[in-house]
């Protein structure tokens, strides 16, 4: 058998701590070490090492050094009693730490690059350069062997979904994501003012005060259901530029054209006994469709409820709020950054949430006119939509309402988890676990039916993503129930959606192995 274990491996030859270390290991401490390379020049290995809940780290990877996994995640001690904590809690002697980390803000799981040493764009020529998996950020930085001498982010929010990266004889570098994309000199643009506050612009002011512009073309709708936003209310407007049209797709976001611009309004109630009377209005969200892909942009409410103001980046703003026992807490609101807005919005559904056939295709009261229709016939009407619908709504996909209780709850429930998880568990997401949320995709064809949990059991003993009949062995509802770094949806999501979660263990409550195929497999 051609195998041989190098001889200057630290552990050769029996040197390791005890009798059972593996005399193959050349170093270790890497939690998931993900795409790893050699500088083609000096032979330096990089590593991606893909993080727990808090960073993600590049490595350089030498002889029998110890990368700190699991005592430390990136530059912070793992599993401290408190997370929030900066006061240390572990040993790190002798530890090896990354060469650079992101936190999870910029990058949920880290891809290992390649140092760049092409012609095409000669600035980067000796620059590591690394990519994100899920934000599509892609970074540079220069290391000298010993430190890192410089780092910057070179694109931010590409839109990719990154598979890989690559490098050919030349020293040019590519991403991989079912396409092949390379890295050239971004041309000259002419600068353009973009809103700073909501009021720069009226007709933007008017849709963040949630007043209906129909008749300036731009038009209110809703999903069903919507993604949960911890109980806040919402508004939704799209604008799109001049008369131009929607591409309709069957199962993904509808193809909207260039500069199309999405409006999302937040209300945080104040009392939760009473959301309505004491929703305060905190966030806009706007989409805009640029270059073929969707941009996120979050303006934050002033105390008087008159404008927004845009965010360069994440913020948390703290409420005292009543909860629906009457009794009072802390809470604070999250406002996204605009990578956290790539997260949600997958290159694999789209790019949009929400307006979606099966989530769109139901009554909507427009209160321009005071009457209630349909929404796919309504777009239709005004013609929305550049080719006609392929069918009559009640012929489309449709989603009930998750908390209709009129409606079958095998329905409610996998309409619920497409709204709030299928922008990530879908094929081509941006996750490996195989799992498919989509509406309209059978039971049996979900990866989840008795099958066993790829990562964390949160403690669950013979745990199952969906164990027919038995909830409590079910990690599906005790993501959806957790708030620590292993909750379902990852971001977003600071108070558990109690309702939702048990319509998702009643679904499995009710259902067995039996019941893999439902009667709308056929919406595929």
């Amino acid at each position: 058998m051609n195998y041989v274990i190098p001889p200057d491996n630290p552990f050769a030859g029996g040197n390791g701590p005890d009798p059972d270390t593996r005399e193959e290991i050349f170093a270790y401490g890497l939690r998931n070490p993900y795409r790893c390379s050699f500088d083609i020049m000096d032979g330096t290995l990089y590593c991606g090492d893909v993080g727990e809940s808090r960073r993600e780290e590049i490595s350089v990877i030498r002889s029998g050094e110890n990368h700190g996994w699991p005592i430390m995640e990136g530059s912070l001690c793992f599993n401290i009693p408190d997370p929030d904590n900066p006061l240390p809690f572990c040993d790190n002697s002798g530890l090896t730490p990354p060469i650079a980390e992101q936190t999870h803000d910029d990058s949920i799981a880290v891809i290992g690059g390649h140092v760049y040493y092409g012609s095409a764009v000669p600035e980067l020529y000796g620059m590591y350069l690394y990519t994100d998996f899920v934000t599509g950020n892609i970074w540079g930085l220069r290391y000298d062997g010993d430190t890192v001498t410089h780092e910057e982010l070179l694109v931010g929010n590409s839109g990719m979904v990154v598979l890989s990266m690559a490098q050919d004889l030349a020293g040019e570098v590519y991403f991989l994501n079912g396409g092949i994309w390379a890295l050239r000199p971004a041309q000259p643009t002419e600068p353009v003012d973009f809103p700073t506050r909501l009021s720069d612009i009226p007709a933007l002011l008017e849709a963040g005060l949630g007043r209906d512009q129909t008749d300036q073309g731009i038009v209110p709708y809703a999903p069903q259901p919507a993604l949960w936003s911890d109980g806040a209310l919402k508004e939704r407007f799209m604008a799109l530029p001049g008369l131009s049209e929607v591409g309709y797709q069957p199962d993904v976001g509808w193809d909207f054209p260039e500069d199309s611009v999405l409006v999302k309004n937040f209300l945080l109630p104040q009392d939760f006994r009473d959301p309505e009377a004491s929703a305060r209005r905190v966030e806009t969200r706007l989409l805009v469709r640029d270059v073929g892909q969707w941009h996120g942009f979050s303006y934050e409410w002033n105390e008087l409820e008159t404008d927004a103001v845009l965010l360069s980046g994440a913020k948390r703003r703290p409420f005292t709020l009543i909860d629906e026992e009457g009794i009072a807490f802390e809470y604070e609101w999250a406002y996204p950054s605009r990578a956290d807005c790539a997260r949600c919005h997958t290159d694999a559904a789209g790019g949009l949430l929400g307006l979606h056939t099966a989530q769109m295709n139901h009554d909507f009261l427009y209160l321009a006119s005071g009457t209630s229709a349909n929404q796919l016939r309504s777009f239709e009407h005004i013609g929305l939509f550049a080719d006609p619908l392929p069918a009559p709504p009640e012929e489309l996909p449709s989603a009930p309402d998750a908390f209709d209780e009129s409606m079958p709850v095998a329905e409610r429930a996998q309409a619920y988890l497409h709204a709030n998880c299928s922008m990530c568990h879908r094929p081509l997401g941006p996750t490996t676990s195989g799992i498919d949320f989509r509406w309209g995709v059978a039971l049996g064809d979900r990866g989840i039916l008795d099958a066993p949990p790829a990562g964390e059991t949160l403690g669950i003993d013979d745990a199952r993503l969906f164990a027919p009949g038995d909830p409590d062995r079910s990690v599906i509802p005790a993501r959806m129930s957790d708030l620590g770094a292993h909750r379902m949806p990852p971001l977003a999501s600071e108070r558990v959606d109690r309702e939702a979660v048990e319509l998702i263990r009643e679904w499995i409550r009710t259902h067995g192995a039996n019941t893999a195929r439902a009667h709308w497999s056929t919406y595929e």
